[in-house]
């Protein structure tokens, strides 16, 4: 008994611990308007990283906003979309001749903002470029601003601002059994009467990271706790069929093993035997956490219950009687619910435990990260596959690729869209499961934007990541430069898709990486998270890069010709 009620009471430990934290980020973002800083530092508060402004001309918005924070708003209806690739180009070699150390320049306006509503139409449109913390004056700056302008007027382009931020570009990792069905639910096949649950499944939710449903959370087996996230499910035809796991390079091969070619296709008797695990050192302990918080929530419910029945008193008078009787019936459900949960809470501790048991399957392929040589379309290479182990999937309840976004998406969500029958019908996920319904095509981009309340054009994506779980974002229909800086001084140059927070909450942080990105209307697959820019050493970022699932396509074409997306049940 003493036991039971130490097990209930780490419960319930576990749970304040797991609240206290996910409130965390949030009291810090509201809180940023009373920091004690200048107009033109603390320019950006709102921002999930709010990086240090350097310079930046014109207004980002009408002043005074010093009490309200603010929001980057992607461009998808403007006339420098169309010259962007050019005209970009020739911003960042200027950049380039001069000596600044950009990271990213992306296009953007920006909008006032308060918790709950949004206050304002977006301001003038920014060329808003992320720079090397401390490598740039803002006198520096403000010259270098002049002649950004002055590029822009050659091609007929005015009336745009720029801005310069410290901001820095990170790929975003996080330093047994068969996989559970997504619509698992342990109450049914009970021997109990099922009808006491009323409908009820005591581990919804709780079950997800334990099921191969798309926000799958993997890290190498040698280094668990650097963790990412699963892209997509590739089945590979031919002599092999054998079912792949795609995701970025950078999650399964971190930099300590270098960046050379990793093949065993070719090489398999010479080339090391790389292990995936699912649920990386600290994904296993919050989804165990999680589990603990569920008990602790029944135990919380249980204890209320009992509290009623002991403020009824013994009176006997009818309604006492019946009120009496419903609190018994909803602490015998509740109690049982409980046993349920514990008991899940047992078999996730023997069978999940060790990272043993948790091996996914082997890195097949991996090519070295770089930048694609098509000048039209100069994409980050960062992907790798993965053999899954057969015997890890119930083929009889797998998915196929589908984005569990759960409750943590809605309908609600979706107010913001202008169009009622839209938000009604298609911004619905019955069993929690956005099925993948094809991929975006090369140029297809800006065709999915559409208006937000305020007229301005967005594409609206989700995605579900290790980190940060699902969330949704805005992406621009103008591709943004993406500029990295490795140890040894070199860098890489290459296009990405970026998004913003669709609300106060970022859009990815370190660890969802290779999480894949979709588009939330057409349920069409976007591209493959690589990464963000923002103020160093923070989880969080600022923007969030994609790269288009059509260039990592034509990679994975070349080396596996008879390779395809994995057909999406439903």
């Amino acid at each position: 008994m003493q036991d039971e009620e130490d097990f209930l009471w780490d419960c319930t430990f576990v749970h304040r611990r797991v609240v206290k934290l996910k409130s965390a980020p949030f009291q810090d973002v509201l809180s940023t308007s009373s920091w004690p800083m200048d107009e033109e530092n603390r320019s950006f508060d709102g921002l999930p990283t709010t990086p240090v402004s350097i310079y930046h001309t014109g207004d980002l918005l009408p002043l005074p906003f010093l009490s309200i924070d603010i929001q980057a708003r992607p461009i998808c209806n403007h006339k420098i979309v169309s010259v962007w690739h050019e005209r970009g180009q020739r911003i960042y070699k200027f950049f380039d001749s001069i000596g600044l150390k950009w990271t990213t320049i992306d296009v953007v306006r920006f909008i006032l903002v308060e918790p709950l509503k949004e206050t304002g139409k977006p301001g003038s449109l920014f060329l808003w470029v992320g720079v090397i913390p401390q490598s740039l004056s803002k006198r520096d700056a403000g010259a270098a601003a002049v002649r950004c302008k002055e590029i822009l007027a050659d091609y007929e382009i005015s009336n745009v601002e720029i801005a310069f931020r410290e901001s820095v570009f990170t790929r975003s990792i996080r330093v047994g059994p068969q996989l559970l069905d997504p619509l698992y639910n342990i109450a049914l096949g009970a021997d109990e009467d099922v009808a006491l649950y009323s409908g009820v499944n005591p581990t919804d939710g709780v079950h997800i990271p334990f099921t191969p449903a798309l926000g799958l959370q993997i890290a190498p087996r040698a280094i668990p706790h650097t963790e990412g996230t699963g892209c997509l499910y590739l089945r590979q035809g031919g002599e092999h069929d054998r079912v792949l796991l795609l995701t970025a390079r950078h999650v399964v091969l971190p930099l300590k093993y270098g960046n050379d070619l990793y093949d065993r296709i070719n090489y398999r008797e010479t080339t090391r035997r790389l292990e995936v695990i699912q649920l990386g050192s600290k994904a296993f302990q919050a989804a165990f956490d999680s589990i603990l918080c569920r008990i602790a929530h029944q135990n919380y419910m249980i204890f209320e219950s009992s509290h009623d029945i002991e403020e009824l008193g013994e009176g006997n008078d009818e309604t006492t009687v019946n009120k009496r009787e419903a609190a018994k019936v909803v602490i015998a459900k509740r109690e049982r619910l409980r046993e349920k949960i514990i008991e899940f809470h047992t078999r996730i501790a023997r069978f999940w435990g060790s990272n043993l048991l948790r091996v996914l399957g082997q890195v097949l392929y991996a090519p070295p990260i770089s930048v694609g040589n098509d000048d039209n379309t100069p994409y980050s290479e960062d992907w790798a596959v993965v053999e899954l182990d057969d015997e890890k999937i119930d083929w009889n309840t797998f998915p196929g690729n589908a984005i569990h976004l759960g409750r943590d998406i809605t309908p609600d969500d979706f107010e913001m869209h202008p169009d009622e029958e839209l938000r009604a019908t298609k911004f619905r996920y019955p069993d929690g499961l956005m099925h993948l319904q094809g991929t975006l095509k090369e140029g297809e981009l800006r065709s999915i934007a559409m208006p937000d309340a305020n007229d301005e054009e967005y594409i609206l994506l989700v995605k579900n990541g290790t980190s940060t779980g699902p969330t949704m974002g805005r992406a621009s229909g103008v591709e943004s430069f993406v500029r990295e800086y490795g140890k040894d001084g070199n860098h890489s140059t290459f296009m990405a898709i970026a998004v913003y927070p669709y609300e106060f909450v970022p859009f990815s942080a370190a660890g969802d990486s290779g999480a894949v990105v979709a588009d939330a209307n057409t349920k069409r697959i976007v591209g493959m998270l690589i990464g963000g820019a923002g103020k160093p050493n923070r989880n969080e970022v600022d923007v969030s890069y994609v790269t288009p699932y059509h260039s990592v396509e034509k990679s994975i074409k070349k080396i596996f010709p008879d390779s395809y997306l994995y057909p999406t049940t439903s």
